[in-house]
């Protein structure tokens, strides 16, 4: 069995993967050249006991957003990468928020989106969005699985 943390980071890569965006779980290395790249990872949490025996989790999740300067449209975006990565924050955020069920068991309670920081264009031609999420959950604190 994986984590809860884990399971929420899997479902949130296949929810972005709808878009039809190259959308992975952090690696050591994470290859691949795309329009829109997108990077999921937890760089950490927050428990709290809140009962006898459960655990209130917070889970902070980031979203490393990529795209290429040369794919921003001439009509859309005014051929402005920042515009067009904006556009691409949007439907992140959207897609996050989508009233459908994660599908995710157990469950996690919440998940809130705390902002996002925006990068000046890299060597290759890119700009990054870094998403920030919030995930609350509960679990036994004896087993982080369930």
């Amino acid at each position: 069995m994986t984590s809860i943390r884990l399971n929420i980071q899997l479902a949130l890569v296949a929810r972005l993967a709808a878009l039809g965006w190259n959308v992975q779980l952090r690696a050591q290395e994470n290859a691949g050249d795309a329009p829109v790249k997108a990077i999921v990872f937890a760089p950490g949490e927050d428990k709290n006991i809140t009962t006898a025996d459960q655990y209130q989790a917070t889970l902070n999740v980031f979203v490393e957003i990529t795209v290429r300067v040369q794919d921003a449209s001439p009509v859309t975006d005014a051929s402005n990468a920042y515009r067009y990565l904006d556009r691409m924050v949007v439907l992140a955020e959207t897609t996050i928020h989508s009233p459908d069920s994660w599908g995710l068991n157990p469950d996690f309670t919440d998940v809130s989106i705390t902002g996002h920081d925006v990068s000046d264009p890299n060597e290759r031609a890119e700009v990054q969005a870094l998403l920030r999420l919030t995930f609350r959950y509960r679990h036994h604190y004896q087993n982080p699985e369930a």
